[in-house]
């Protein structure tokens, strides 16, 4: 389904980070930016992982490993936290969703509304009390 602005607002904002893979620290860190190092596992090019939340963070630090000359690999990942289900659902619209679920709510309630109201009328009560009698026998 199309995502909107606002979709894709949250799904930037809170539901994903960029991981960077690098070789060596870089000299000049950017502020947010977390460390981890990897593990020694054969065949393993990167020796540290860093994690940025923010995209600003993030395009920070790529403009730093550019200007160190350093070699990276970057992934945009999934945030593994228990609200990314529900604010950025997999190949559906949050916005989409909350409208759709509003319209029928309020169809429900317009309708329930109406036949409360109708049955508050006794000449309809007795019609379907006397509809009930005949399908009884």
């Amino acid at each position: 389904m199309q995502l909107t602005r606002f979709d894709r607002w949250l799904k930037e904002k809170y539901a994903i980070e960029t991981h960077v893979q690098v070789l060596r620290l870089p000299d000049d860190m950017p502020h947010g930016v977390k460390v981890v190092e990897l593990p020694e596992i054969a065949g393993q090019r990167f020796k540290f992982l860093l994690v940025c939340e923010k995209t600003v963070v993030a395009d920070q630090l790529f403009q730093v490993l550019r200007d160190a000359g350093m070699m990276f690999n970057t992934q945009i990942v999934v945030r593994d936290k228990w609200y990314v289900r529900f604010i950025a659902p997999q190949e559906r619209s949050v916005s989409w969703t909350i409208i759709s679920w509003t319209l029928i709510t309020a169809i429900i309630v317009v309708v329930a509304g109406g036949a409360i109201k109708l049955l508050q009328d006794p000449e309809i009560r007795e019609n379907l009390r006397e509809a009930l009698e005949i399908l009884k026998g």
